[in-house]
């Protein structure tokens, strides 16, 4: 039969499937500890070395900062696992370097989340 899978077949896209769940999951808590990093860091000493440049800290409703940090952290989800090209490299340079402070600065400066949006 054309349709028939074998039983060997389907253990190994099983492992596949799983190690990719695996190796997604690592990921999300890797961004999530870059997430929390980021916030220490910038409530710490960013807002307070530099807030005559306009880096303060507005103290924003802790489930605005919660949204900020699973939109920031949820974007991770859609990086490749695997960075066999030197365009990878280059977006996950982005995403770490630009989109995530971006999505929290915004939170931190405005005190809110979806109000400069709107």
């Amino acid at each position: 039969m054309v349709n028939e899978v074998s039983l060997g077949e389907i253990k190994s896209r099983r492992m596949i499937v799983a190690s990719e769940l695996k190796s997604r999951m690592g990921l999300f808590f890797l961004a999530f500890l870059y997430v929390v990093a980021l916030h220490v860091v910038y409530t710490r000493i960013v807002s307070v070395q530099w807030a005559y440049m306009g880096y303060v800290y507005n103290d924003p409703p802790m489930l605005d900062v919660l949204m900020a940090w699973l939109a920031s952290t949820l974007t991770g989800l859609w990086m490749p696992v695997d960075i066999n090209r030197p365009s990878k490299v280059v977006y996950w340079l982005f995403y770490l370097f630009v989109i995530i402070p971006v999505i929290l600065t915004t939170v931190y400066i405005n005190g809110t989340f979806l109000t400069p949006f709107l």
